[in-house]
């Protein structure tokens, strides 16, 4: 499980360090708006022993603070997104490429579509990236649910052969119990 959320935050980390200069000043200032107010709300918390212990008497409120960084992680996933002649033409995330055209979701919600020649070559060059970076993740997503599958098949076989064996141990003393001539000859 720790390697699906790692390969989702490589994800996320990636895909926001190769487009960092192209999130337009007024998401970003929401950005620092946000972290700002989580890292407040972090401030407020001491770590004893792996928990959230307030400070001031008052109670860490998680729900709040998932909800301000999943704020963040949609926020940083905004890109304002350029036609050949370098001019913007929304802000959105980019969500799949079907048949040729980019998808794209805005801010709002709306959805967006453009074939993908119409966009400019860095535009074009973000989308390669991130079909790159999202198949990585999923590889390694699927690799770590087929090593969690392969340690749960192998504990499962363990513990039959528990069973197994504490089978067989409980009638080897019931045998010696009852006096088993056989047991005692062969042991």
């Amino acid at each position: 499980m720790k390697t699906i959320l790692l390969a989702a935050s490589v994800l996320a980390l990636g895909a926001s360090v190769v487009n960092a200069q192209t999130r337009p000043p007024e998401v970003t200032v929401e950005i620092e708006k946000v972290t700002k107010g989580l890292n407040s709300l972090e401030r407020d918390y001491v770590e004893s022993n792996g928990r959230k212990v307030p400070k001031h008497g008052l109670k860490f409120d998680r729900a709040k603070a998932d909800q301000a960084l999943a704020k963040v992680r949609e926020l940083k996933q905004l890109r304002a997104w350029e036609n050949k002649d370098g001019e913007t033409l929304f802000v959105a995330k980019f969500v799949e490429l079907k048949d040729g055209r980019a998808q794209f979701q805005k801010q709002d919600g709306k959805t967006a579509s453009l074939v993908l020649t119409d966009l400019s070559d860095e535009a074009k060059a973000r989308i390669r990236m991130e079909i790159r970076l999202r198949a990585d993740a999923k590889k390694a997503a699927d690799a770590a649910i087929k090593r969690a599958k392969i340690k749960k098949d192998r504990a499962q076989e363990a513990a039959a052969w528990a069973k197994v064996y504490n089978d067989f141990l409980g009638a080897a003393l019931d045998a010696k119990n009852k006096g088993d001539a056989d047991y005692s000859r062969r042991h």
